[in-house]
């Protein structure tokens, strides 16, 4: 991942790793601890994963579902707070993602 680059590739190769998540999350629905915990930490990665992709909507999704995992909702919330921020920040930026090359060289100042 790099700050000048598109998250095309990226997003292909974090596909196998988004997939892995997913099936921990069906595989192990119990009401044990060590189910909640399973599913805690695909909930927590996959809403981060989003979140370092620019897909805030998917994070909040993500962070929705660890806060009622009930195991540890601050975690939900605060993975939440943040998507919303991004979400935020791209709509103000009017962009899709914060991964784009910058020509220095076309910008001009001000005008006063």
């Amino acid at each position: 991942m790099s700050a000048d680059k598109p998250l095309d590739e990226v997003r292909v190769k974090m596909k196998p790793v988004i997939a892995y998540f997913e099936k921990i999350k069906t595989m192990y629905t119990g009401s044990d601890k060590e189910d909640k915990k399973l599913r805690y930490a695909s909930y927590y990665n996959l809403a981060k994963i989003y979140c370092y992709l620019d897909d805030p909507a998917a994070a909040i999704r993500e962070a929705d579902a660890l806060a009622m995992n009930d195991y540890d909702e601050s975690d939900g919330k605060m993975l939440r707070m943040m998507a919303e921020n991004l979400d935020i920040q791209l709509k103000r930026n009017n962009t899709s993602t914060r991964h784009f090359s910058m020509d220095i060289a076309s910008y001009e100042p001000p005008v006063k």
